[in-house]
Parts: structure tokens; sequence; C-alpha cells
């Protein structure tokens, strides 16, 4: 999820040693058109896992800052996404979107970049919801011990969901200028993606990661340019090539 012209965001699972060499590839709506690297793709010259992130353990704090080897050109199909403010406060039912190159049943992985609309659940009724339907109790026995907290953010839309591959791509809300904000980082859901059509995708919460993400930026790079407003609809996410 590119947040400057150097920084993206993604899940920290997705960046562990055993994933192996990768480099950024933005702009792709296809993955099976093979192109040789060009001017959109880059390399990885730092790779920030959250420090409290431990998977053996639980998976909370699953977020990760990557920075490009050179500043990326914005253009109609490569644009960033905002960071939420802190106080910034979404209703219960606010309508969001997720994209991914993930799997679309249990067999089938889809090459082309998909965007779908879900809505916001309040942790509360996400945690209900979760509880009724069965689930829950494994679900914070190997995954949340304390729960859902205010580091997670729930999302779903009857029969629709995020699913393998899609890690790390964005839950974002587009405002009224066409500017998205990234939500939330997609970091678990149904093991059998949508088989519940009821049950809400689960996501790490960027708001709750702010300070932790501008430290960063600003260690590293403190002259990456912010988002502006841009007319047309800004790219949905990259995606992580395996080198």
């Amino acid at each position: 999820v590119l947040i400057t012209d150097r920084f993206l965001l993604t899940a920290a699972h997705c960046m562990l040693p055993s994933e192996g060499l990768i480099s950024i590839s933005l702009g792709r709506e296809n993955l099976d058109l093979k192109t040789n690297p060009g001017p959109n793709s880059y390399q990885i010259v730092e790779k920030h896992l959250h420090p409290q992130y431990n998977s053996s353990r639980n998976r909370y704090n699953d977020i990760a800052v990557i920075k490009t080897d050179r500043k990326v050109k914005f253009t109609k199909s490569i644009w960033p996404y905002c960071l939420p403010e802190r106080n910034q406060v979404f209703d219960d039912y606010t309508p969001m979107e997720i994209s991914g190159y993930g799997f679309v049943n249990q067999t089938h992985r889809t090459p082309v970049l998909r965007n779908r609309f879900v809505y916001l659940v309040e942790n509360s009724r996400c945690r209900e919801l979760w509880q009724h339907y069965g689930g829950y109790d494994t679900l914070q026995h190997f995954s949340y011990p304390q729960g859902f907290t205010s580091q997670l953010a729930c999302a779903g839309r009857r029969g629709v969901d995020a699913c393998t591959g899609d890690s790390g791509g964005p839950l974002s809300h587009r405002n009224k200028k066409g500017l998205q904000t990234v939500i939330g980082l997609v970091a678990r859901g149904v093991p059998v993606c949508a088989e519940v059509p009821v049950l809400p995708g689960l996501y790490t919460n960027v708001v709750e990661y702010l300070d932790w993400i501008q430290g960063i930026q600003q260690s590293s790079s403190p002259t990456s340019s912010p988002p502006q407003p841009l007319p047309s609809r800004p790219a949905a996410t990259g995606s992580l090539v395996p080198v």
C-alpha cells in the first residue's frame, strides 16, 4: 500500500525472512502479463517490521513499513493512499473498499486486480458475530488472545471477504474528493474465504500505528511527498513480487 513516494505499508508476515527476496511492482492490473523490470519496479532498501510483532505468539501488530530504492513516479494508475487522521472516526456500516490479487474461491487465484466494497463493522459487533457463528474461541486462542482490540478493524459484506494472497492489501475509504485513506491492512479472515457469509474479515487498524509509521518516515526520508487530490481513480495497490 503506497503512502508516499518512498514508503509503503504491508503486513509483517509478508516480509518474514522465509518469504525470500522480493521486489515491488506498481500499477500492474494483471499479473499474468509478463513484463521485464521497468520504471514501475522497485527494490526494497529498508524494511521495518513492527517491533512487537511476534507470529509465534499471536497475530497482533501485523504491519510493516518498506522503503523503495528511489522515488516513485506518480501517475493516474500509481497514486498514494492517505494515512488516517488521529481523530478520524468512521461509523459502523461505513462503506470501505478492499483490493488484491488473492484467491476468489478455494482453488482459483485471480491474476487481475480486483476491488470489492465492504462495510466497516464495529469491533464489539464483530466479536458477537464471530462468537455466534463459530470460530471466535479458536481465533482467540491461536491468533488474538486479548480479543478484538483497538489494534484490529473489522469489515465485511455478505459473501465478500479478502482471501489468501490479499494479505497486506488495503481496507480503504474514499472521500468526496476522490482521495483514499488506508484504514486497515488485510490480516485475517474466515479460514475458507467468505464460506461463512456473515463473518467480517480482520484488518490491522492503521491509525493505531501512526506514531511508529511517521517516526520511520521522519528518520529515514523527511522529504517524501504527501498525497494530493487526483481527479481520476487512484491505483488500488501494488504487488510484492518474488525475485
